[in-house]
């Protein structure tokens, strides 16, 4: 934990004013969402979702340039699915899957004007060497739309966003998938 709040710490502007809020330890397989390549994959499918959506949203009237626009993006979006897909399947079934210590940070700082800020952190720590940050994730709005990108696409994940009444099933989710989420 001191391995993964002094890194944070020294990335603020102001480490003299970083406080860990909340924090969580846990020996784990490192999740496969957390593979940079499934991450740059799922940004793709949300750049090109949003820019399907854009052109979608227009009415054609027949125009033969829109109407080819759209079938341009429709396609660009679904290569993207696909490329995320195998992306996916690459990560998840990944035969040499890595243990090690999975912190959860949630803290505090003052930024570049003085004004206390908050962030949320996954910090991966090798287990053997307490003293190597492996990875570091700040979960913010952008790596919250790839994790979702993943899981609503994705036929084995998609069981863990099943909703009730009140919202989600954390009991369905791992201890980092609920932070990531804010649960």
């Amino acid at each position: 934990m001191r391995t993964a709040s002094n890194h944070l710490k020294y990335q603020m502007k102001d480490p003299s004013s970083f406080e860990v809020i909340k924090s969580q330890v846990v020996l784990d397989t490192i999740p496969f969402f957390l593979n940079n390549d499934l991450l740059m994959a799922a940004y793709g499918v949300n750049y090109c979702f949003d820019q399907y959506t854009a052109y979608n949203g227009i009415l054609t009237y027949g125009n033969a340039y829109l109407d080819a626009q759209k079938k341009a993006r429709e396609k660009v979006y679904n290569d993207a699915l696909a490329k995320m897909h195998q992306k996916y399947l690459a990560a998840k079934n990944n035969p040499n899957k890595l243990v090690a210590n999975i912190v959860l940070i949630q803290c505090s700082s003052k930024n570049s004007l003085g004004g206390t800020v908050g962030g949320r952190y996954v910090v991966i720590v090798d287990k053997d060497n307490p003293d190597d940050v492996l990875g570091t994730f700040a979960i913010d709005s952008e790596f919250i739309k790839e994790i979702v990108a993943i899981y609503l696409n994705e036929e084995a994940e998609k069981h863990k966003l099943n909703q009730d009444e009140l919202g989600l099933d954390p009991g369905k989710l791992t201890p980092v998938e609920a932070m990531i989420l804010g649960y």
